[in-house]
């Protein structure tokens, strides 16, 4: 596994090295030497070191390799399958996905459940997500995991596996839920899409700069308003029955919108967007909002 998802380096840490002035001869710098505070993290690959970033004196490494050992046996714990994995970011966060063993049918639908594992190395932190399909087009499940299901280590210590999959508080009717949450969406017809979207884009506020054609906020507000009435109306499976015409169809739209149309810098970055950034919050709103509207 971790040498396809190309995993298979090791974190090292460093003091790096300051040069020196040499005030004897009053010109340059002439020599370097180890810093006695700084540390810095370094991806050891095939015996090449790759500089990450910063830490502190007392970071300790968490291994890739322990890392995906705590995703393996999460998934055991939940019955999932560990499919795929990878490292964004230049080796400062590594993910991976696992199918949950059930498909859920919505009318002439078919969904595929994930749960996706993403861990930065600043910090020990699972934060456990689902979604359907695939990285590339993943529909954002609520999986009603409590805040008491993260368990969050820092790299003072070494990384007790065992016990961070022991402390988990893993909620086994989650799968259930997300079925009987979107069955309500499907049955409950949608409001006027104007107004969801923008409820999704401005998060419920009104800015000093809406309305304002001249300003890049509300250029960007507008395209991207246009965007998401287009993904609604256009968007594969928005034909579906389970999907025309309902909160669940406006749900679908955001998610196709955030995992393929939204402008981003690249492949890396649209992912790492998806998995814990702007489009992971967006989503988020997204399946808030629709979830209230059909309460």
């Amino acid at each position: 596994t971790l040498r396809e998802a190309g995993m298979d380096f090791e974190y090292v840490v460093r003091a790096p090295m300051l040069r020196r002035r040499d005030d004897t001869k009053g010109v340059g710098f002439q020599s370097s030497e180890p810093s006695k505070y700084a540390r810095c993290i370094i991806a050891k690959v095939d015996g090449v070191e790759h500089e990450v970033q910063s830490c502190g004196s007392r970071w300790i490494p968490h291994q890739p390799s322990d890392i995906i050992e705590f995703y393996r046996q999460v998934s055991q714990k939940m019955d999932l399958r560990l499919e795929t994995a990878g490292v964004l970011g230049g080796f400062q966060k590594i993910w991976a996905m696992a199918r949950v063993p059930k498909t859920i049918r919505l009318i002439d639908d078919e969904i595929h459940p994930y749960i996706s594992f993403v861990t930065g190395i600043k910090g020990m932190a699972s934060n456990v997500a689902g979604h359907t399909n695939a990285i590339v087009c993943q529909n954002t499940m609520n999986m009603a995991l409590s805040s008491g299901s993260k368990t969050t280590y820092d790299h003072r210590s070494a990384l007790n596996v065992e016990e961070m999959v022991d402390n988990l508080n893993i909620r086994r009717d989650a799968f259930d839920l997300y079925e009987l949450e979107i069955n309500k969406m499907a049955g409950t017809r949608a409001p006027d899409i104007d107004y969801y979207f923008d409820k999704v884009l401005l998060d419920g506020k009104t800015p000093h700069w809406l309305g304002d054609e001249k300003d890049n906020r509300y250029i960007k507000y507008t395209r991207e308003m246009t965007q998401l009435k287009g993904a609604y109306w256009r968007a594969p499976g928005q034909n579906l029955a389970a999907r025309r015409d309902n909160v669940y169809g406006l749900f679908n739209a955001v998610t196709f919108w955030t995992d393929h149309s939204k402008r981003s810098r690249g492949e890396e970055a649209r992912a790492n967007s998806i998995l814990s950034g702007e489009s992971k919050l967006i989503k988020q709103r997204a399946w808030d909002l629709a979830l209230k509207i059909a309460a």
